[in-house]
């Protein structure tokens, strides 16, 4: 489940959202990197039946025909009009590339192999690469799709919880200048009015938002401050931290979306995403 209450108890139905399924596998590499003295504990857990039966789940959502992965929602937890989405696809891959990793290091359930968790991050990377990269009408460019249903069909958009997308160049999914290309067109997209729906550019606070709830996102603010800085464009990197700072609360925390006009809280004056990744 996308959710649950604080007893255990899922929040919502059963939806399935296929960045969420991620989280867990690459917390469990987060540890393994920050407490390696703790490796006879991390070892436990690759022995048991919990993170295949993951990678089982996942793959059960594959499309024969394409080798994508379906989804029935974004990260927004908006549900999607085409199954396959874009940062979902870098999150899984990334997610198999890092396991991969902890894995080889820590060998010992037979179900979890080093090379089989590589080809099939391989695999991902190859296939995201084919089916969503398409032109953008809007902007007459070529970039990376939001959605795709596989067989021709994309929409174009960007959205203030699609983090993934941002880390493309800086995880390596994109390792020639051609993709790095798509990378920077598609981000350049998701930062313009071009993105209808994702980015608000009016008044002082404007910004990358979402469809979700509509207006910019302090999560938003964040893709942007460190966007700016990957570019080497000072005065966005600091157009975005005064956003950043101008929308935080007397606390240190932050909403979920602000009026554009003045940065003050329009929806869940607790957010705890914008704060981890800010």
């Amino acid at each position: 489940h996308r959710s649950y209450l604080v007893s255990g108890v899922p929040k919502d139905g059963p939806v399935f959202q296929q960045d969420q399924q991620c989280y867990p596998l690459l917390e469990l590499c987060d540890f393994f990197d920050t407490f390696p003295s703790d490796r006879a504990f991390v070892k436990e857990l690759l022995s048991e039946k919990t993170i295949p039966f993951i990678l089982n789940m996942l793959q059960s959502h594959q499309d024969p025909e394409t080798g994508l992965y379906a989804t029935e929602e974004t990260p927004g937890d908006d549900e999607v009009v085409y199954p396959f989405h874009f940062s979902s696809h870098v999150l899984l891959w990334h997610t198999f590339m890092r396991l991969s990793d902890v894995v080889k290091n820590l060998a010992g359930n037979p179900e979890l192999n080093y090379h089989g968790l590589q080809a099939q991050a391989s695999k991902i990377r190859n296939t995201t690469l084919h089916h969503f990269v398409a032109s953008n009408p809007k902007t007459s460019s070529t970039m990376f799709a939001y959605l795709t249903d596989g067989a021709g069909q994309h929409v174009f958009y960007h959205d203030a919880n699609d983090i993934p997308t941002l880390f493309i160049k800086d995880w390596s999914f994109s390792t020639t200048v051609e993709e790095h290309g798509l990378w920077a067109r598609t981000m350049d997209f998701g930062l313009s009015s071009a993105n209808e729906g994702g980015f608000y550019p009016g008044g002082p606070f404007g910004g990358l938002g979402s469809v979700h709830t509509r207006g910019p996102w302090p999560l938003g603010f964040a893709q942007e401050f460190v966007y700016a800085h990957l570019k080497g464009d000072e005065l966005a990197r600091k157009d975005a931290w005064r956003r950043i700072k101008g929308s935080m609360f007397w606390d240190g925390m932050f909403a979920e979306a602000v009026d554009s006009q003045t940065g003050d809280c329009t929806s869940k004056a607790w957010f705890s995403w914008p704060g981890s990744m800010i």
